[in-house]
């Protein structure tokens, strides 16, 4: 998990980076969307131990049907705000 993180942050500073040099010509969006359900990926234990934590800690839980979705919606429509909480 620490070197997904790692790669993570070095990915986020490359692309933030990027569209400062652009000047304008290229606008990026990174997502930290918490933890992601994906139906059927993870063990029953492993979803009540999730579900124990994200209520222990305030983690979200979004699907990720619902993350295609608004990314889909932001690069046909244009990013409305900088934080999407929903």
């Amino acid at each position: 998990m620490g070197d997904y993180a790692l790669i993570l942050g070095r990915a986020k500073s490359f692309i933030l980076d990027y569209v400062k040099e652009s000047k304008g010509v290229v606008v990026a969006r990174c997502v930290n969307p918490g933890q992601v359900d994906t139906a059927g990926r993870m063990s029953m234990e492993k979803a009540a131990f999730m579900t124990v934590i994200r209520t222990v800690v305030g983690f979200g839980k979004v699907e990720v049907s619902e993350i295609a979705t608004t990314l889909i919606n932001e690069a046909v429509n244009g990013i409305e705000k900088e934080t999407t909480v929903e």
